[in-house]
């Protein structure tokens, strides 16, 4: 078992997809994490109130939303290597299916396709982003705001908070997760050339434990 944290869901009375409840279970077997689950729309009020229960347990915190799917070890996959903030590789689920990864004025980030090791990010969506806890102390509560503009949510705050705090936000590339659409949407490597695609994917169950 992994040192202990605590994992987030933000938002939704119930996990909102069958897939994501089956990768959920999976990863709480497997990390023996606690799980704060809050329910209603203000997603930053939502992180903030789960972050305050977990009453300082564990070493880290998994925020992951119930419109994704990922493998069982992708927390311990997310813990290699000495990250204050860590997100893996993840798409928008809307055509044309970018990645969640934005330069500090909001521009998509673009990076060298068949890079397969850590890189720095300026902003990222926050669904499946794994957060120390000494990053959560040099913040303080509240953790996450909304950044204030038409085009930023709570998740882009929290990295400009992370970013202010003196930390740096990674992104490892070959740490995929799904994001649920009417398919599942994975980042796909091509083996033999080291390029990206997108991939369709069917929700597999067997898959997911």
């Amino acid at each position: 078992m992994i040192s202990h944290g605590t994992i987030v869901l933000p938002s939704g009375e119930q996990p909102r997809h069958h897939a994501f409840f089956v990768s959920l279970m999976a990863v709480l077997d497997r990390t023996g994490a606690c799980l704060r689950w809050n329910a209603g729309l203000d997603i930053a009020f939502n992180c903030n109130d789960a972050i305050r229960r977990r009453a300082g347990a564990g070493e880290w915190v998994w925020i992951i939303g119930d419109d994704h799917t990922f493998a069982p070890d992708i927390i311990e996959r997310l813990m290699c290597g000495d990250f204050d903030v860590v997100v893996p590789l993840v798409l928008q689920r809307n055509h044309p299916h970018r990645t969640v990864l934005y330069n500090a004025d909001g521009s998509p980030y673009e990076f060298d396709p068949a890079c397969a090791v850590p890189f720095k990010v300026d902003l990222a969506g926050s669904a499946g982003m794994l957060i120390r806890e000494h990053v959560l102390r040099a913040i303080g509560d509240p953790w996450f705001r909304i950044a204030g503009t038409e085009r930023q949510s709570e998740d882009i705050g929290f990295c400009q908070a992370v970013a202010r705090a003196g930390f740096r936000i990674w992104c490892n590339p070959t740490v995929t997760m799904g994001h649920i659409a009417s398919v599942e949407v994975w980042p796909d490597r091509n083996e033999a050339t080291g390029q990206l695609r997108v991939a369709y994917r069917q929700p597999n169950m067997a898959r997911l434990r």
